[in-house]
Order: C-alpha cells, then sequence, then structure tokens
C-alpha cells in the first residue's frame, strides 16, 4: 500500500480481536480507524477505479468476517472517513504522489 508504515497483514483482523477476546474476556470490541491511502491516479476514462482501496478492504473485510463468524463479539467496525488522514505530515501528498 501507498503508506509505508501500514506492515500488518489482513489477518490481523481476525487474531487480534479473536485473541483480545480470549486474554481479556473482552465482551464488545470496536475497530475504529481502519484503512489504507493508495496512488489514487485517474484512469484514461478520467475514472478512479480505486482498486488498491478496494482490495484492501476485501481483504481486511474478509479476515473481520471470519473472526465475527466465530463468535469474536465484534459489534463495530468504522473506516477511515474523507478527512482522517489529513492531519498526518503527509497531508494530501501520499494521494498525489
Amino acid at each position: 500500500m501507498a503508506s509505508p508504515w501500514l506492515t500488518l497483514g489482513p489477518e490481523v483482523m481476525y487474531w487480534a480481536p479473536r485473541h483480545a477476546a480470549s486474554l481479556w474476556n473482552i465482551k464488545d470490541i470496536y475497530i475504529t480507524e481502519n484503512g489504507t491511502s493508495a496512488a489514487d491516479r485517474p484512469a484514461a476514462d478520467g475514472i478512479v477505479y480505486d482498486v488498491d482501496r478496494v482490495m484492501y478492504l476485501r481483504n481486511y473485510l474478509t479476515q473481520l468476517q471470519r473472526a465475527t463468524a466465530q463468535g469474536v463479539p465484534v459489534r463495530g467496525y468504522f473506516l477511515w472517513s474523507l478527512l482522517d488522514n489529513f492531519e498526518w505530515a503527509d497531508g494530501y501528498a501520499r494521494a498525489l504522489a
């Protein structure tokens, strides 16, 4: 992905809530601020297809569904919003790089 700090794979969405629930007997888990940046560029037809972000979300949410199907008590999931990363040092530079 375009974020150099993103070193965790999608399996973390299975293992982290599963272990947290079992180790600390957590009854309600809310996952917040999950997402990634991508080097988005318009295609020749002018559309940004956003394939990297779609792939990221598909892989991570598949692992999260795997956990919830096994009874892990994930009660909420919140994707990054449009402006969540603007406060970081890169501003919009990552998206425009």
